[in-house]
């Protein structure tokens, strides 16, 4: 699990939906902040419609993936890759 680092009641989209948004973005060859952002922009409604992410607020921003990713905590999110990455080979 990793832990949401993030001060409760300023956050507006869900860890998970970031961390996965960011996820997809890198296997989809972005390698920037504005990268992500534009990938999420073009494909969010897919990504809804398949169930992968909620999407509930929109488009993270570019400041939002940075903040999420570099404030989180690099080994709970190695073991969580680790712990789950064999269910999707």
């Amino acid at each position: 699990m990793v832990k949401d680092p993030r001060v409760l009641g300023k956050v507006k989209h869900q860890l998970e939906d970031v961390l996965r948004l960011a996820l997809y973005s890198v296997i989809c060859c972005c390698e920037e902040y504005d990268e992500m952002e534009e990938f999420t922009e073009n494909r969010l409604d897919e990504l809804k419609a398949k169930g992968l992410v909620s999407g509930e607020y929109g488009v993270p921003s570019e400041d939002t993936f940075r903040r999420v990713l570099e404030s989180i905590n690099p080994e709970q999110l190695h073991r969580c890759l680790i712990t789950y990455g064999p269910l999707y080979t």
